[in-house]
């Protein structure tokens, strides 16, 4: 069994997505941010970042219990834990570690700090806050360029790149002009349809 701490954002939807994905078992726990939950005592002791998500994986052998948040770093353990979504060729893992980082430094960070500047501090910086967002847009022709060569971002596999990075264009697409991202839209359509993807998006509940 394996405890999922989360709430219903990119970064909890990777890691929800990747464990309906693998089938694993597991119970959520709804974690609030705009309660602030993630500060709560009982929260910091499993994550003292206070930050989501975070598991809790009780089914390791000769141990008690493995504790892992960050999205990126979740997904590599539940991938190397299963050996499923991760190719076993050194180049196609080589890949996709560079596709989970760029992600998140390069699309996630943005994105976050530019919602961080509109939003959640007292005297909101607007033109910071779109800079910053169209910038991470901006990468999204990376993405677009990758997937006119290859079905999925890693070859013709589906893998935790694919999760990561699909997480965070469902979340800002709406605001994608598609018509620009031809192989982009493709690939999200396709995604979108997966049964365990539309199970993952909807946790928690």
């Amino acid at each position: 069994m394996i405890d999922l701490y989360t709430y219903n954002t990119f970064n909890g939807q990777q890691v929800s997505i990747a464990l309906e994905e693998l089938g694993l078992d597991y119970k959520t726990h709804k974690i609030d941010l705009i309660k602030k939950q993630q500060r709560s005592e009982a929260y910091l002791k499993i994550n003292p970042s206070g930050r989501i998500p975070a598991i809790v994986d009780h089914d390791v052998a000769g141990s008690e219990k493995v504790v892992v948040s960050q999205a990126m770093a979740i997904l590599l353990y539940l991938a190397e834990k299963t050996g499923q979504l991760i190719s076993d060729k050194a180049s196609e893992k080589a890949k996709t570690y560079e596709w989970l980082a760029f992600q998140a430094t390069d699309i996630s960070t943005n994105i976050f700090n530019s919602f961080l500047l509109k939003v959640l501090i007292k005297e909101p910086q607007l033109v910071a806050s779109d800079i910053l967002r169209n910038r991470a847009k901006s990468f999204y022709k990376v993405f677009d360029q990758q997937l006119g060569k290859t079905q999925y971002l890693v070859g013709d596999n589906y893998s935790i790149a694919d999760i990561s990075s699909f997480a965070i264009v469902h979340s800002i697409h709406a605001e994608l002009p598609m018509d620009e991202y031809k192989n982009l839209d493709r690939w999200h359509q396709s995604i979108s349809k997966r049964s365990a993807v539309i199970r993952g998006l909807s946790v928690p509940s």
